[in-house]
């Protein structure tokens, strides 16, 4: 068992609270049906200079073989396993390049401790530029954790991303990070409604 990853109820909530950066994906700028559309309300508009932006290819793989590209970098906890067994989690058939950025909770314009509902929420609802952001496909995970190797030690960040249920029955995400271990790939209670960021929480 690697340290931090499965270990019990207590340990997995304690690293859940920890400093902690979510991915999501920015989407390009308006499609032609959302410029046909009028604006209903107002985006939280992020300054292009906020966040760590990067693109990833995501798409033309299975699962499997996804999982395997996971193992030979770094450790993927028993229950990350799971989720990509979940029969929500699936791949794009085709391969697709994405943007994809990095932000702190404070960075969405929310105060106080959100929760991830709130969070979640917000996400759609913000603009850099001309792009909309939105929640990243689930397998942003695992693609992430095979292309992130030069990952820090002592952080981790996680994906925003639909939650899938994991084995307790409880919404779940995936989280990376690097510890004495090395490199891992697990999942995270932070999916729950009421799970509660602090500001400077990254995602």
């Amino acid at each position: 068992m690697m340290g931090g990853i499965e270990g019990n109820d207590d340990q997995r909530r304690a690293l859940d609270a920890a400093l902690a950066e979510i991915y999501v994906t920015a989407e390009g700028a308006w499609n032609e049906s959302r410029q046909n559309e009028p604006e209903k309300q107002a985006f939280y508009v992020i300054s292009e200079k906020v966040g760590v932006r990067m693109t990833l290819e995501i798409g033309g793989k299975p699962i499997e073989q996804l999982e395997n590209g996971v193992k030979q970098v770094g450790h993927v906890s028993g229950y990350a396993s799971y989720l990509r067994n979940i029969s929500n989690f699936t791949t794009l058939n085709e391969p697709t390049t994405i943007e994809l950025l990095k932000l702190r909770v404070q960075d969405l314009g929310l105060s106080g401790q959100p929760t991830t509902k709130q969070i979640f929420e917000r996400i759609s609802h913000c603009r850099v530029g001309e792009k909309v952001l939105e929640l990243c496909p689930a397998e942003v995970g695992l693609r992430l954790r095979v292309k992130d190797t030069e990952q820090p030690f002592d952080d981790v960040y996680f994906i925003a991303h639909e939650p899938i249920t994991d084995r307790n029955g409880d919404p779940s995400i995936f989280k990376l990070g690097r510890n004495a271990y090395g490199l891992w790939l697990g999942d995270s209670w932070a999916a729950l409604p009421d799970y509660k960021w602090g500001p400077q929480d990254q995602l």
